[in-house]
């Protein structure tokens, strides 16, 4: 345990409680916004995109509330930061997939306005599921490889926020291949086959 783990209330309240009521407003827009696209009627196929996004934001909240979580529980220091380190590689995750299903959306949107007569024609839940799960395969590929080679433990405490580290030369160049590179050559050779 440790032994320093005292808090104000003002500081308490600005580590874990704000967090965690942004974390709640998350979380609860995003089931609203499931809830209305549940009982919505004569769906397009492209809704199932806006719904995959609203799943990945709700995640991001419950992920994100994991460090104040952690934060007021116990603290054990082995059990604690590998928490905190976990809740941030899952973040880096379903942010990547976040920004992937954002880019489909617009290529979608894109197609529809730019090719309607066939868009309407081809588009189908179908393809929208396979771009989905596209864009699942591709957020495994960007941030696997590095949270594997780059596993830098973060500095996690109980009372004061989490520290950030600075990324090694090799990091910078994997996040500039697996970003622009990757992101854009993945996402054109996928979208050139509708």
């Amino acid at each position: 345990m440790y032994s320093n783990c005292s808090l104000t209330a003002e500081r308490w309240f600005s580590l874990n409680g704000l967090p965690l009521i942004l974390d709640g407003i998350m979380i609860l827009t995003q089931a609203f916004n499931l809830c209305v696209f549940h009982y919505w009627r004569g769906k397009e196929p492209f809704v199932l995109l806006h719904i995959a996004l609203a799943v990945m934001s709700g995640l991001l909240g419950m992920i994100a509330a994991v460090t104040p979580l952690v934060r007021i529980l116990p603290w054990d220091q082995t059990g604690s930061v590998t928490a905190i380190n976990l809740a941030f590689r899952s973040f880096e995750y379903i942010e990547t997939l976040y920004t992937l299903i954002l880019l489909s959306i617009g290529v979608d949107r894109w197609l529809s306005v730019e090719f309607p007569g066939k868009y309407r024609a081809e588009i189908s839940k179908t393809k929208i599921c396979q771009a989905i799960a596209a864009a699942v395969v591709l957020a495994v590929v960007l941030t696997l490889p590095g949270t594997i080679v780059y596993w830098n433990v973060f500095a996690a405490f109980c009372h004061k926020p989490v520290d950030q580290y600075v990324l090694t030369p090799a990091q910078r160049i994997w996040k500039i291949v697996t970003g622009p590179f990757i992101l854009g050559v993945g996402s054109s050779r996928f979208f050139r086959r509708g």
